[in-house]
C-alpha cells in the first residue's frame, strides 16, 4: 500500500508538471500575440490553455473521494485536453500545411472497442490520440520537404506526447507503468515549449493569418 502511495503521488506531480508545462507554453504564446497581434499566437496560446487546464483537471481528479465526482472531473479534463489538441490541429493547418505539398495525411480513426464506447474518457482520449497523429504526422512530412532543423524539435516533442497518450490508453491500470507514460507527456510539453519560444524571438516571421 505505501509503494502504491507513492507511486501515486509520483503520478500526480508529474500531471501537475506537464500542466505547468503546458501553462507556460501559453503564457509564451500569449506575449507574442500581444507584441504582434498574430493568429497564430493566438491559436497557440487558446490551445495550450484548455491543454493546461484538461491536465490539471487530470492530475485533480485522482484526489476528489467521490468515485462519481472524480469520474465527472476526469472526463472534464480529457474534453479539455482534446479541444486544445483540435485547436493545436488548427493551428498547425493554417501554418504548417499550407507549405506541405502533399495532397494530404490520410490516418485511420482509431478502432474503439465496445467497452471504450462505454467511456466517454477513453473517447476523448481517442480523439486527442487521432489529432495527435494527425499533427505529427504532418509536421514530420514537412521536415522532410522543407528540411527545417527546429521543426525537429517539435517532431520529438509531438512524438513523446503522443507515444505517452496511445500508452495510457492502452493500459489505463498499468499503475507502475503510468509514471513512466507521464514522464513521456511531461517531457513532450517541455520540448514543445521551444519552438513557440523560438517564435516569439522571430516573431516578425510569424505567418500573419
Amino acid at each position: 500500500m505505501a509503494a502504491l502511495s507513492v507511486v501515486t503521488s509520483v503520478g500526480f506531480i508529474l500531471q501537475l508538471a506537464t500542466a505547468i508545462a503546458a501553462g507556460a507554453t501559453s503564457l509564451t504564446a500569449y506575449k507574442g500575440y500581444r507584441a504582434t497581434g498574430s493568429p497564430t499566437f493566438l491559436r497557440l496560446f487558446s490551445s495550450f490553455a484548455l491543454l493546461a487546464l484538461g491536465l490539471l483537471a487530470a492530475a485533480l481528479s485522482a484526489g476528489v473521494a467521490d468515485a462519481t465526482l472524480s469520474a465527472a472531473v476526469m472526463i472534464i479534463g480529457s474534453s479539455l485536453e482534446a479541444g486544445g489538441y483540435f485547436l493545436f490541429a488548427l493551428s498547425h493547418f493554417f501554418t504548417v500545411r499550407r507549405d506541405i505539398t502533399s495532397v494530404g495525411t490520410l490516418l485511420l480513426i482509431p478502432a474503439v472497442s465496445v467497452s471504450a464506447l462505454m467511456s466517454v474518457n477513453l473517447i476523448m482520449s481517442a480523439v486527442s490520440l487521432y489529432l495527435l497523429l494527425y499533427i505529427s504526422a504532418e509536421t514530420v512530412i514537412f521536415y522532410f520537404q522543407n528540411r527545417s532543423s527546429p521543426t525537429l524539435i517539435s517532431v520529438s516533442g509531438l512524438l513523446l506526447i503522443t507515444v505517452g497518450v496511445l500508452l495510457e490508453m492502452l493500459a489505463p491500470s498499468a499503475a507502475d507503468y503510468a509514471l513512466v507514460f507521464g514522464t513521456m507527456k511531461l517531457l513532450g510539453f517541455l520540448i514543445l515549449f521551444s519552438p513557440v519560444t523560438i517564435l516569439l524571438r522571430h516573431r516578425p516571421e510569424v505567418p500573419s493569418k
